[in-house]
């Protein structure tokens, strides 16, 4: 949609290798899922996860809202009988992010047993945004989270990242782009993950995922992000089946396919 793009020619260029999926009958139904097609077939064989078959321990809970996963991951915290610790987060210079968008809460709390998922890639790639832990121990600053996906088991010491903000300049005589530091944001790389929605799972990589639709998907390609974040159909549940009204495919992305 953005003006420069309309104005030019474009090469497309399709990317065919799929990572996250090996199934190439899953890897089809998310296919037709991204693009609206053949629903009602689709909808009904994804149905079949349902979450009420059988005993299925969920690491994790999607949602379409914020209000159901701050729901569900205050219910959760206030079960755990631990002492509470709050680590609060501090902003320098322009980093303007709403609090519900920052990469982790402004105010984290945390007890031991807590349920949580990293933010940032770790430096010495311990674990990578998005890696499932659960806090074993607090000592004043010190948080200790055993990893329950990826490195499955291995407990590490989490300290506070930083992440930057900048503003991009062109610079004409030298004819490069300049990035100028503005604004950074330090907190532990956790948050709270009982739950979480499916736009904040964006990129992330899920095994074990119940996927709770609520009232229903109200985007575009919301129930297509949230299935193609689970390895396998097997690592799945639904809360209740995905309807057709759910499944919402942006008219302009199907024209840009043609």
């Amino acid at each position: 949609n953005s003006f420069g793009l309309q104005n030019i020619t474009m090469s497309p260029v399709e990317l065919t290798t799929v990572y996250r999926q090996e199934d190439l009958t899953y890897i089809d139904l998310l296919n037709r899922l991204r693009v609206g097609e053949d629903i009602e077939s689709v909808a009904e064989t994804l149905n079949r996860q349902s979450y009420e078959q059988d005993d299925f321990q969920p690491d994790i809970t999607l949602t379409c809202t914020n209000r159901l996963a701050d729901k569900i991951n205050g219910d959760e915290l206030n079960k755990l009988s631990e002492k509470e610790h709050l680590f609060k987060g501090t902003m320098e210079g322009n980093f303007s992010l709403h609090n519900d968008k920052l990469p982790s809460p402004v105010e984290l709390k945390l007890k031991v047993g807590t349920r949580v998922m990293f933010t940032k890639n770790d430096s010495n790639k311990r674990w990578v945004n998005g890696t499932l832990g659960i806090v074993r121990n607090i000592e004043q600053r010190t948080i200790m989270v055993e990893l329950i996906s990826g490195s499955r088991g291995m407990i590490h010491e989490v300290h506070p990242e930083s992440w930057e903000n900048y503003n991009y300049t062109y610079d004409s005589e030298r004819d490069e782009i300049l990035a100028l530091k503005v604004g950074q944001y330090t907190q532990y790389p956790l948050m709270h993950a009982w739950a979480v929605t499916i736009h904040k799972s964006q990129g992330k990589t899920l095994d074990n995922v119940l996927i709770d639709l609520g009232w229903g998907a109200f985007t575009f390609g919301q129930v297509y992000v949230a299935l193609s974040r689970c390895r396998s159909i097997e690592g799945f549940r639904l809360a209740r089946p995905i309807r057709e009204t759910d499944v919402k495919c942006d008219p302009l992305i199907k024209q840009f396919y043609v």
